[in-house]
């Protein structure tokens, strides 16, 4: 089984070997860096294996260096090899909640009531739901495939299921699966995509709910709550912010009849990204703080986020103290965080929290360009390349900071390179970004800067938005 260490080894390995040709080839990091649009810092942390950049960066680099296809056959090499170990972890994710499933349906021959657990003969223990990744070709999964797994139990048929009975382990399982397999998907698809998924599951939770026994309607609470949480997301990044600003106030209600301080924590820090992308950082903290209020209790994983989201608030402000405080305390809890507690918007390396791109922000917000292109860089390289979404966003937290260098021409490069990855799932976040720092470099070298004005007025024409103007 290939592990992170095995990946880190490999990581190494491409970068001493950039390391050897660059020296063979008689230039230092400071000069090389200038040839292939980067800084020294970044060329010495991607030498000894810390960063891995773009495949932009290592065909630059096999073009300077003569290096005929190596550098570049080293990338695409361990970027498979880093999507082969992540898959790995997903599955070994994937088959502990494929156990807990099967274990409520009986599949493991536990006795109940003297005799040997059977599945409800009312649910159909195939997939009859179409599989998000389909949904985007319109192709039906078939029932029995390889693709289906006891995770991918959708709400479809609930209703009938769940008919005046008592609400069960299995039932419960399943739902909680669902969701949380819509939550995983959302970062590989677009909001157009996932939003009728949501709308449709929610539905039957809220039908569910009308008629569960009181000893079941707290993890539904829980799992509506959730539900509720991911669509006002998707209304975010589609620029609908009264809308989901009505559904996490729904949201925010559901967590509290259930209890569940962790995803009432999550809740309040996804809420204040509407005020943080409004550049409204005392509003955001505000939020922030509140989802804190429940202290250790919401866990480790959504604490330290929350800490990580404070510290960028702090930043906003121009509170470098502040900044400082919230971001040690972010880092203190990140050995203690899981993945298996992730939630929407958190990213991870392995199987822990990766707070490098709220780092990256946190010293953009700052004006520490450089620090802030190393954190950014660095989350870049653990992303998994189907995130678009993601990889958009850190693209234009680099550009932001090519920019505060005043390297324009970079800048637009970045932006023009965002724009693209994103074509396919644009989101508003991605657009008011690219906006932002289409503002800040102004009217200097207009003619430099009309590829990137074309990719701004193709990317709003996509997600549906007037062209020209700041956000609503």
């Amino acid at each position: 089984m290939i592990t992170p260490q095995d990946v880190a080894a490999a990581k190494e390995a491409l970068g001493a070997q950039l390391a050897a040709l660059r020296h063979a080839a008689g230039s230092n990091q400071h000069v090389f860096a200038k040839q292939v649009f980067t800084s020294r810092s970044s060329i010495a942390n991607i030498e000894r294996g810390r960063q891995l950049s773009t495949r932009d960066f290592w065909q630059r680099c096999d073009e300077v260096l003569h290096a005929g296809g190596a550098l570049l056959r080293g990338y695409d090499e361990l970027r498979a090899l880093e999507a082969q170990q992540q898959r790995k972890t997903a599955d070994a994710i994937a088959a502990k909640r494929a156990t807990t499933i099967q274990e409520a349906l009986g599949v493991r021959s536990e006795l109940v009531d003297g005799g040997v657990a059977q599945p409800h003969e009312g649910l159909n223990t195939t997939n009859e739901g179409l599989d998000l990744a389909d949904d985007c070709e319109g192709r039906r999964v078939a029932a029995g495939s390889a693709q289906d797994e006891p995770d991918d139990f959708d709400l479809w048929e609930l209703d009938d299921v769940l008919g005046g009975t008592r609400t069960g382990g299995l039932q419960l399982a399943a739902v909680e699966a669902s969701c949380a397999r819509l939550d995983e998907r959302y970062a590989e698809l677009s909001p157009q995509v996932v939003l009728p998924r949501v709308r449709v599951q929610l539905s039957k939770v809220v039908r569910v709910l009308g008629r569960c026994q009181p000893a079941d309607r707290s993890r539904l609470c829980t799992v509506a709550g959730r539900l509720a949480g991911l669509r006002a997301w998707l209304l975010f990044d589609l620029a609908d912010h009264q809308a989901a600003d009505a559904w996490y106030d729904v949201a925010i209600r559901a967590a509290q009849e259930a209890e569940d301080h962790a995803l009432h924590g999550w809740l309040f820090g996804a809420r204040s990204l509407i005020p943080s992308y409004q550049h409204d950082h005392r509003t955001a903290l505000a939020f922030i703080e509140r989802g804190q209020a429940a202290g250790p209790s919401a866990g480790a994983t959504v604490n330290a986020w929350l800490h990580a989201l404070e510290a960028r608030a702090h930043a906003g402000l121009r509170d470098s103290t502040g900044f400082r405080t919230a971001q040690r305390r972010a880092e203190r809890l990140v050995s203690r965080t899981s993945l298996a507690d992730r939630r929407h918007g958190m990213d991870f390396d392995g199987d822990t929290l990766n707070l490098t791109y709220y780092a990256g922000t946190s010293l953009l917000l700052l004006h520490q360009p450089g620090p802030a292109a190393e954190f950014l860089q660095t989350s870049l390289d653990t992303l998994p390349t189907a995130h678009a979404k993601a990889q958009a966003i850190l693209l234009l937290g680099l550009a932001t900071g090519a920019a505060q260098r005043r390297r324009v021409d970079d800048a637009s490069e970045l932006a023009c390179q965002a724009l693209t990855i994103a074509r396919g799932q644009p989101i508003m976040p991605i657009l008011q970004r690219a906006r932002d720092l289409r503002s800040q470099l102004g009217p200097r070298k207009a003619s430099a800067l009309a590829g990137l004005d074309e990719r701004l007025e193709d990317f709003a024409r996509a997600l549906g938005v007037p062209e020209h103007g700041p956000q609503a």
